[in-house]
This record gives C-alpha cells, sequence and structure tokens, in this order.
C-alpha cells in the first residue's frame, strides 16, 4: 500500500510539475493577474498596506531576522502573538472574504509589504520575512502587468499550488508591496472561461 502512495504521490508531483511548465497553463495563470490586480490594488487593501509600510519603516534587518525567528518559532507553539496579530487583522479578514468570492480558484493569498513582511494573509506560511523569497523578488521588481509565475514548495520540497505574484501599485504606480496567491489548477478553466 505505501507503494501505491508513494507512486501516486510521484506521479502527482510529475503531472503537477509538468502542467505549470506548460506554456498554456503558464498563460492561463498570467491571465489572472488583471483579476488580482483589481481588488490587490482597492483603496482597501493599498491604504492597510501603506499603513503597514508606515509602522515598519524603522524595522532594521536585526529586527526583521528577529521576527521572522518569533514567527517559525511560534508555527509549533500554541501562543502566537505574532501570527495571530496577522492573521486576524483587517486585511487578512478582507482576503479571507475575496478567497471565499474566488469559488476554490485562490486555495490561498499573503500580502506584503514593501519590506516583505506578510501584513494579511488567508493562511500561515512558514516565513514571516518574504523579501528573501525569489517569486518575492522578482514580484516586486517587475512592471505592472507582468506577473510571476512559479511552483510553490515547502521546505521539506513537497510540491504546493501554482503561484502568482504580482506587485501592489500606489496611486502612482510604485511599488508599495506584493502579492502572492496559490492558484487551484482544478477551478482555472472555469475562471477563465
Amino acid at each position: 500500500m505505501k507503494i501505491v502512495k508513494l507512486a501516486l504521490l510521484v506521479l502527482g508531483s510529475c503531472v503537477f510539475t509538468s502542467a505549470l511548465a506548460s506554456t498554456s497553463v503558464k498563460s492561463e495563470i498570467q491571465s489572472l493577474s488583471p483579476q488580482i490586480s483589481a481588488w490587490a490594488e482597492q483603496s482597501s487593501v493599498v491604504n492597510l498596506v501603506q499603513k503597514a509600510n508606515t509602522q515598519h519603516s524603522n524595522y532594521t534587518k536585526t529586527q526583521i531576522k528577529t521576527l521572522n525567528k518569533q514567527w517559525q518559532q511560534e508555527l509549533n507553539m500554541s501562543n502566537k502573538p505574532l501570527i495571530s496579530g496577522v492573521m486576524n487583522n483587517e486585511l487578512s479578514a478582507l482576503l479571507e472574504k475575496i478567497q471565499e468570492h474566488s469559488n476554490g480558484l485562490y486555495q490561498g493569498i499573503v500580502v506584503t509589504d514593501a519590506k516583505g513582511l506578510n501584513v494579511g494573509q488567508t493562511y500561515v506560511p512558514g516565513q514571516y520575512w518574504q523579501a528573501g523569497q525569489t517569486y518575492w523578488k522578482k514580484a516586486f521588481a517587475t512592471s505592472p502587468g507582468n506577473p510571476y509565475v512559479f511552483q510553490g514548495s515547502n521546505k521539506k520540497g513537497k510540491l504546493k499550488a501554482p503561484m502568482i505574484a504580482l506587485p501592489i501599485l500606489d496611486a502612482h504606480n510604485n511599488p508599495i508591496g506584493v502579492v502572492a496567491v496559490n492558484i487551484n489548477l482544478n477551478k482555472i478553466n472555469q475562471s477563465t472561461s
């Protein structure tokens, strides 16, 4: 039975990876960019990200590393003040509603500020500081309308849903944060047709 499960896991991973490698699937995911940008650049989201940017503007690299370490420790604890502070804030509540209205297309959403710190999310990622991640760097530096699509994975190398990441822009088209969305491939055809 274990061999069958392992074979299914490997087969599923290969299909999943090859699906993302497919130009048409990647194009379909990229086609979600205007939809995601529309809600990510609403004044309610932008204002909350700008507020976080102001609150975090004086954080040093040492403080960010300390907070990231605290986040990672809280993942295995019952008392999670830093994680709970993000999960229970106004932006996370708004993102939960957006995810619910996606009819299963969005499997998870993370919004960061300009320093790469989580400021709103629908699930708990393994890191508080996202700016060290390749997806974050590429999305923050990209031009509007040019999303970064990638295959998500966890620390153990387990494949997760494909993701699309975009910069969150202010009224002057300056990046103020990043939004990353896990996409459900089974639902993508329903949303793009």
